[in-house]
Order: structure tokens, then sequence, then C-alpha cells
């Protein structure tokens, strides 16, 4: 059996989850990019996935000697985190994160799982992502309502 590894952790985000294209692009918004979106995106996750909730300790990791097999292969500041951040479009990480759900309830995922036994409906995905994304402002669907 093979050990988990951040680059197989990665493999599967962006192939099985299909999360490839939001990496590529999450829509920061730079003009001129010096750090690919997908390296500062992969961090972000590392560091919730390793518990550093700051961006000074994200810093840490991609400087220490562990970047390389961490899947990063450019080190930063925390000063371009919170660049990137600002600029992050949160109505593509909704997206994203209700496109994977759907994909999700399609394969039946959570099938048999109690921690998940509400319905995943339209309204339930967006009610998801709105907790989720609660400091952003809501986007309004075709007929005027608040959905996202």
């Amino acid at each position: 059996m093979n050990t988990p590894t951040p680059r197989r952790l990665l493999r599967y985000v962006t192939r099985c989850l299909r999360l490839g294209r939001y990496f590529a692009d999450p829509g920061d918004g730079r003009p001129q990019p010096q750090i690919p979106a997908r390296v500062l995106l992969w961090a972000l996750v590392l560091g919730r996935l390793l518990r550093e909730p700051s961006f000074h300790g994200v810093e840490q990791l991609v400087r220490s000697a562990a970047c390389r097999a961490l899947g990063v292969y450019q080190s930063f500041g925390d000063d371009a985190l919170s660049y990137f951040t600002e600029r992050l479009d949160p109505a593509r990480t909704r997206a994203a994160l209700i496109d994977t759900l759907h994909r999700a309830k399609r394969n039946k995922a959570f099938h048999n799982s109690a921690s998940w036994d509400w319905p995943l409906t339209e309204p339930a995905l967006a009610g998801a992502a709105r907790r989720m994304c609660a400091v952003s402002p809501p986007m309004q669907c075709e007929e005027g309502g608040d959905w996202l």
C-alpha cells in the first residue's frame, strides 16, 4: 500500500475531484502574477491540512527544506498570500465547491454517511456555500432571488 503524500493528494484533488481548472485559474485577478495561482492556492490548502492557521506559518512551510516534498516549487512571503487572497474571486470558489458536491452526490459518495443526511439540492448547496463564504456578498440568480 502506498503512503499518502502531498503530491498524491494534489493529483487526487486535480484529477479525481476535477479541481485542476480551478487551481489553474481561481480568479485572483492579479494583473501580472510573478507566482502562479496554483502554487499559492496549493500552499493555502497544505497550510490548512497541516494546521498552520497564519500566512506566516505557510511562509515558513514553503521556505523550509521540505518545500519540494510538499509539491510547492517556489518560495514566497506571507504578503504574497495576503495579496492573493484579497483578490481571490469568491464566486469561482463557490462554483468549484458546488460542482464538487454535485459530483459527489451523483457518485453517491455520501450514500450511507450519517454526517451527510441532508439532501444535496441546489438550495442546500447554496446554503452550505453561503455559510462557508460568509464574508462575501451574496450572488443573484436569474430569477432575482438570492441563492448564493
